[in-house]
């Protein structure tokens, strides 16, 4: 892959692209910036595209009575969304999908656990369907029953 980054200040780099292992200096800071933010339109249009038809993801008025006060997010847009992502683009994503929770309740269904931990408010752990917990992060990450579940601890 051809790395592109500039400067932007001594030793912090905005990059548009990834890079090599060897491309990277200790110390250095990368910046990555999404290229576009999923609005209400690519909700709506993703929503209608997967055929669900549930006024919470795009009736602003319905939304508004339910638990959430706003539309949410399709989840099928959300799902593993940063499967396969090289890390420029995860931290991409990451950067995206805060950018939308100012405006919108989003459910995120994710396996990448650095991606849950740094979006996450609150995380509901589920094992084969069941409610495992629920929380925020650390206590999340602390909770034996956790642990035991996904660790193997």
């Amino acid at each position: 892959m051809v790395a592109i980054a500039r400067e932007v200040a001594p030793g912090r780099w905005r990059a548009s692209a990834g890079r090599y292992f060897e491309d990277f200096t200790i110390g250095d800071v990368y910046e990555h910036r999404p290229g576009r933010t999923i609005g209400e339109a690519d909700n709506t249009w993703f929503t209608l595209l997967t055929m669900n038809q549930h006024p919470l993801h795009f009736d602003a008025a319905y939304a508004a009575k339910s638990e959430f006060g706003r539309p949410v997010v399709n989840s099928c847009l959300t799902l593993s969304i940063v499967a396969g992502m090289s890390v420029a683009e995860t931290h991409a994503t990451v950067d995206l999908v805060r950018s939308i929770a100012r405006d919108l309740t989003i459910l995120i269904v994710e396996h990448d656990m650095e991606v849950v931990m740094g979006l996450a408010q609150t995380i509901t752990v589920l094992n084969y369907g069941e409610v495992l917990a629920e929380g925020r992060p650390a206590d999340i990450q602390a909770n034996p029953r956790v642990q035991e579940v996904y660790l193997k601890t």
